[in-house]
């Protein structure tokens, strides 16, 4: 017997990892747009005015809302 996981598994455990708005990209869209996030005073929250923001219009497709562009982030 093989101590193989089953591909269908090592899919959706790879998909947790790289799933939309996930830690890894709202830490570099907060990098990135944090500032202008947090200026308004329209009653809108920080996400709403950063994600619009960071990842364009809706036109498209689905990839250009999960692709942001590499960020090397710190261990620490």
């Amino acid at each position: 017997m093989a101590n193989d996981p089953n591909p269908v598994d090592i899919e959706q455990r790879e998909g947790r990892v790289h799933r939309f708005k996930n830690h890894a990209v709202r830490r570099n869209v907060a990098a990135e747009f944090g500032r202008f996030a947090l200026e308004g005073e329209d009653g809108v929250p920080p996400w709403g005015r950063a994600g619009p923001q960071s990842f364009g219009s809706d036109e498209g497709t689905s990839a250009d809302r999960w692709v942001r562009r590499y960020r090397p982030t710190s261990r620490s």
